[in-house]
Order: C-alpha cells, then sequence, then structure tokens
C-alpha cells in the first residue's frame, strides 16, 4: 500500500494544486449556503483525488520497474528516485492533459469559465485543439499508454512485488477505461396499451419542417410522414416553461397563474404523466436539462416541475468552475453524486439523458408515457455536430443532430417493437422571445403514428393545451374534467378563440390590468396593449401578412370592433375579469 500511495502522490499533487487554483479564482457567491457549498466543493475534491488516484496509478504502471527479490523498495539510489518521480508527473501531466482535451472538444461550451476563457493564457491553444482535432486522437493516445502501463506491468512486475501493488496499478487501469469508454461520442411486441412519446425542441420553427428541409433528415420524415400536422398551433405563453405546462395539463397559463413558468399548487397531479402514473401499467418521465426540470429531488415519481432553487443553482456554479468535473460527470458512477451538472446552461450529457430515455422506452413490462425535451444550443452542440458549422449553417447542424437523436428514439422503437403501437408528439416550445408578434407564439406541432398512413395538414387554429385531450381521444382514456382543452380530433369543428399573453414584458405584474394580451380568431389578430392613460389596439390578418406589417384598425373598423367584443366577453366569462374601459381587471 505504502508503495502505491508514493507512486500516486505526484498525480494526487497534480490535481490538489488545479483544485484550490480553480477554487481560489472562483468568483461565485454561495450568499447565505456556505454549508451547502462548501460540502459541495469537499465532493469536487474528492472525486479529483480519486481522478487523481487513477491517473496515478496508470502513470506510475508506465514507469514500473521491477523490484528486487524480497526488498521493499522500488530502486535505492537517490537519483534513480528523483528521476522516478519526474517521470511520473510527465505522465501523470500528459494523461491529465489527454483527458481534459478529449472532454473539451467533445463539450466546448463547458469549459467558457475555464480553459476557454480569454483571461487564460492558454486559451488559445485549447480553442485550436477545438477547432482542429477529434476526440478519437486523443482516445488513440490513451489506448497507447494504457498497451505500455499493461506491457511493463506484465513483463516487469512480479508476485514478488505484492499484491496490493499489482492490484492497485489494475484498479487504476479499470477505473481510467471507465473513465475513457464512457462518453456520449462514442456512442454516436406491441401487445398493451398504446405507448405515448412527447418529442419538445425548443426553438424548433414550422419553416424548419418544410419539405425542402427534410427531403435528407430519416428520422423527421419517419414521424412526418404518417401524423397530423397541425399547422396553425398556438402557445398561450411564450415562458417555455409555461408552454410545456400548458401542454402536459391541458390548462391555461394565465388563469391558472403560472405565466412566469412557476408551477401552482397541485398542477402536478393534473398532468397527463401523473394521471397515467396512478395506473401501475404506465411508466412516465419527463427526462431533459437545462431549464426544465421535473425533479429527482422532491418526488419519487418524476412528475413534478420544478426550476432550480438557489441551493440548486450554487452546487451547478460550484461545478462549472472546475475543469475536470466534465470528466466525472459523464460517467454514470459520478453522475449520480453530481446530478445537478443537468442545471447548467452550457452543459448536456446527452448520453446520460438518452439512455435513461431509451431504459424507459425498452422495459417490455409496462407500457410509456414519457417527455424528452431535446437540446436546442445549436452553438453549443454536442460532438460532432459542433463542428459542422465550420462548413455547414447552423441550422443544418441543428437539424442534423435532432434527426440523428430522433433516429435513435425510432430504431429503438422498432427494435424494441413498439414503433407501430407509440403515439410521437413533435413540437416546438417557444424561446420566450419578447412581445406578441405572430410568430412568437406559432410553433410546430405533428402527432404521429402509423395508423395515420400519410401526412395530414390540420389548418384550423388550435393550442398547445389541446394535445391532452386529443391523445385521450386516440387512446380512448376517459377524460379529466380539469382538461381546458379541445379535442383535435373532434368530428365537428369548433372556431378557437386563443388569448396570448405577453409574459415578459409584465411578469412582474402577473393579476396587473396592464398585461399585454393578443386574441387569435380565424384569420384575424388582435393586440391589446393596455397603457397607464389608454388601452391600444393593433388589428393584423395573420393568414396574408404573418409578419404583422401592416395594421388593419384603421381599414377594417367593423371586425377591430368584433374582436375587442369577443375578446373581452372571453376574458369576462373564461378568466372572471372586470373590463372597465379596456382595462382586464382581477
Amino acid at each position: 500500500m505504502k508503495a502505491i500511495l508514493k507512486n500516486i502522490l505526484p498525480s494526487l499533487i497534480i490535481v490538489w494544486l488545479l483544485f484550490f487554483i480553480e477554487l481560489l479564482v472562483s468568483d461565485v457567491d454561495p450568499g447565505g449556503l456556505g454549508k451547502i457549498y462548501w460540502f459541495q466543493q469537499l465532493k469536487i475534491f474528492i472525486t479529483y483525488s480519486i481522478l487523481g488516484a487513477l491517473v496515478g496509478g496508470i502513470s506510475a504502471g508506465i514507469i514500473t520497474s521491477k523490484k528486487k527479490r524480497y526488498k521493499n523498495y522500488i530502486e535505492n539510489s537517490f537519483n534513480k528516485q528523483i528521476l522516478k518521480i519526474l517521470k511520473n508527473v510527465s505522465y501523470s501531466l500528459l494523461l491529465i492533459f489527454i483527458l481534459i482535451s478529449r472532454e473539451i472538444i467533445n463539450q466546448p461550451a463547458y469549459y467558457k469559465t475555464t480553459f476557454l476563457n480569454d483571461n487564460f493564457f492558454l486559451s488559445p491553444l485549447f480553442q485550436f485543439l477545438v477547432n482542429h482535432f477529434s476526440p478519437l486522437y486523443f482516445t488513440i493516445f490513451l489506448i497507447v499508454i494504457l498497451v505500455m502501463c499493461i506491457h511493463n506491468i506484465s513483463s516487469k512486475i512480479s508476485l514478488h512485488d505484492g499484491f496490493s501493488r499489482i492490484a492497485g496499478y489494475i484498479i487504476s487501469m479499470a477505473g481510467i477505461m471507465l473513465i475513457m469508454f464512457n462518453y456520449g461520442w462514442v456512442n454516436a411486441n406491441e401487445a398493451g396499451k398504446k405507448n405515448i412519446l412527447f418529442l419538445g425542441v425548443k426553438g424548433l420553427k414550422n419553416t424548419q419542417l418544410s419539405r425542402s428541409f427534410l427531403k435528407d433528415y430519416k428520422g423527421f420524415n419517419d414521424i412526418i410522414s404518417t401524423s397530423y400536422n397541425f399547422e396553425n398551433c398556438f402557445t398561450l405563453s411564450n415562458n417555455p416553461n409555461s408552454a410545456v405546462l400548458s401542454l402536459l395539463s391541458s390548462q391555461h397559463p394565465e388563469k391558472h397563474e403560472f405565466l412566469d413558468g412557476n408551477t401552482p399548487y397541485d398542477l402536478e397531479n393534473n398532468t397527463i404523466l401523473s394521471n397515467l402514473n396512478k395506473n401501475s401499467d404506465y411508466n412516465t418521465s419527463f427526462i431533459s436539462d437545462r431549464e426544465f426540470a421535473f425533479t429527482n429531488y422532491k418526488s419519487s415519481n418524476n412528475l413534478l416541475f420544478q426550476k432550480p432553487d438557489k441551493e440548486k443553482i450554487i452546487k451547478s456554479l460550484s461545478l462549472e468552475e472546475h475543469s475536470l468535473i466534465p470528466i466525472a460527470c459523464n460517467n454514470q458512477i459520478f453522475i449520480n453524486l453530481f446530478n445537478e451538472i443537468f442545471f447548467l446552461d452550457g452543459y448536456q450529457d446527452r448520453t446520460y439523458l438518452q439512455n435513461k430515455l431509451l431504459d424507459r422506452i425498452k422495459n417490455k413490462n409496462k407500457s410509456f408515457a414519457l417527455m424528452y425535451v431535446l437540446s436546442d444550443n445549436n452553438k453549443n452542440l454536442p460532438y460532432p455536430y459542433y463542428k459542422m458549422i465550420e462548413n455547414e449553417s447552423f441550422e443544418k447542424a441543428y437539424l442534423t443532430y435532432l434527426d440523428d437523436e430522433i433516429q435513435n428514439i425510432i430504431s429503438t422503437l422498432k427494435d424494441s417493437k413498439k414503433f407501430k403501437n407509440t403515439y410521437i408528439v413533435l413540437f416546438g416550445i417557444p424561446e420566450g422571445k419578447m412581445g406578441l408578434e405572430n410568430l412568437n407564439y406559432k410553433v410546430p406541432l405533428y402527432i404521429s403514428n402509423q395508423e395515420f398512413k400519410s401526412e395530414n395538414t390540420v389548418r384550423n387554429n388550435y393550442t398547445l393545451k389541446d394535445v391532452i385531450p386529443s391523445l385521450y381521444d386516440l387512446l380512448k382514456l376517459p377524460k379529466n374534467s380539469q382538461f381546458e382543452g379541445i379535442s383535435l380530433f373532434k368530428t365537428e369543428f369548433k372556431r378557437q378563440n386563443i388569448i396570448l399573453t405577453d409574459w415578459q414584458s409584465s411578469n412582474y405584474l402577473l393579476n396587473s390590468p396592464l398585461i399585454p394580451r393578443a386574441l387569435i380568431r380565424g384569420d384575424y389578430k388582435l393586440n391589446v396593449k393596455p397603457l397607464n392613460d389608454k388601452v391600444t389596439y393593433e388589428l393584423y390578418d395573420i393568414k396574408f401578412d404573418p409578419f404583422e406589417k401592416t395594421e388593419l384598425s384603421f381599414t377594417k373598423k367593423r371586425i377591430l370592433s368584433r374582436m375587442i367584443q369577443i375578446y373581452e366577453d372571453k376574458l369576462e366569462d373564461e378568466f372572471g375579469c372586470k373590463i372597465i374601459n379596456g382595462y382586464a381587471f382581477r
């Protein structure tokens, strides 16, 4: 054991030094959460020590020398001992550099505060690696070093060197191989109830799903070619969290006061996931990273929509300051120790999330109702997709990444013999842009299943809150009385009067009469903008003027008057508001 500790000490000193330097330059303010912050730093320190021990074991294995029989030390010469330590330090630095380089190429967004920070004097070197290399190069280097280590141990060390030393090297090699081969870029029967798979893509637009765009994208085509395309689907709020909550609960975000994305009381018990979760035959989960978070912390059934609180944010920011953490968090053993990494804005371990989704799909004993949010940030796509940006557009690289994710999911569905029995709901999640413009609220919506045979286009106006009643119709489930949406598959036509709300410009005044709103009825859209001295109205024909460039309130006064009346009646009847001089009071 003493020999093992002596051999890994140089590597431990390197990682400890790196940890304390990163801690020293950290600008994370723990606020009143000092205990949580320092406990998080302790966990990071222990993780660094484990990685250092693994690296040190491999480095020592490369320079292993056969000991003299019955001796308890490797070399008698002081000079040789010093040389051995320097070699160990060199190989340790090389191994750490290789591991960091592989991850920095795989996920450069994570390193924006550390090695890719413009203030760091070596950032041009790491940026050069990101721009010109593949992780495969560094994998080859790592394999060469492992082969050297195995060769030296097998040819030079003997049982006289002691079982503890041999065990130490073997554990180190196994640990480093586990780290090396657990990276996202390496992974590039119909009986029972119907399955439901929601695929939400933040920022996805109708224009990106046109036939001219999709001709080369097999995954998208597999979904869209046998689907209902609801080309005039609107979100009821351009807050991303509110839009998703509205879809899963079939409730209006303003009416139920979650325009700002915060979960209202007991909403988690009224979503399609929670309703189907009560049926033991269904496996339900919401699988996402970034700002969408269905808790693993507060509820055991993964159903509660929850924004990260200050404690989780502090933990996440602490991870972002440490450069070896991406190496640890690409390993599923460590991910359970640091699952708050999913709250980081720039880093996504897609492999972990993909496996979490695919494991639930493969479950033979249960049907499933799953929500999976795909990455939206085309500038920070995982390797190798961001590399495409050098020669292709952002949009093409982004769509290629999304299409590969979808193909992987569809392949798993087919292998599990569940594809024909699964309804796939592909929809766009709004980006949260401020303003009442039509295109900020219009999102793509496809409901796909093999029974539909071909693509069907629905041009009536619908909203995301209509999705759940539609699925209940398709699955022949008893409708929940709290659902407010309209089934898209009702035989009779029902004209939708859709109220949209600009939450961002007034999210601090959610019950104020000064909230800007819009009403969509048929081809016309009314923008209502309450000011301090009066209420102003704008009228647009969004069928022929989707960009809202031609205002019609002076030329279409009769339609304007009718739209204002419908708007006020709807607020009074459905939202319980009192209208005074155009202002809506609660």
